[in-house]
């Protein structure tokens, strides 16, 4: 049985494809406040990735993507 999402793991999944920046999609899904340490949220954030279910969401979304817009590396290196 696969692990359920939170709400905030779905939104980082989501985001940290859409601007392929982990660290930025976990301040913007866990609403890091403005001071907090920048390694704190890179260092969550790519534990966050980690995670099996997380990582499944991210990947399941990438290929969506590529599927919408029909992009692959080999597309991209033509």
């Amino acid at each position: 049985m696969a692990l359920r999402l939170t709400a905030k793991q779905k939104k980082f999944a989501k985001l940290a494809v859409e601007l392929g920046n982990w660290t930025e999609a976990y301040v913007q899904a866990y609403d890091v406040v403005a001071g907090s340490k920048r390694t704190t949220a890179q260092s969550d954030a790519k534990d966050l990735a980690k995670r099996p279910n997380v990582r499944r969401e991210m990947v399941r979304l990438t290929e969506l993507l590529q599927k919408r817009h029909d992009v692959n590396v080999d597309s991209l290196t033509d």
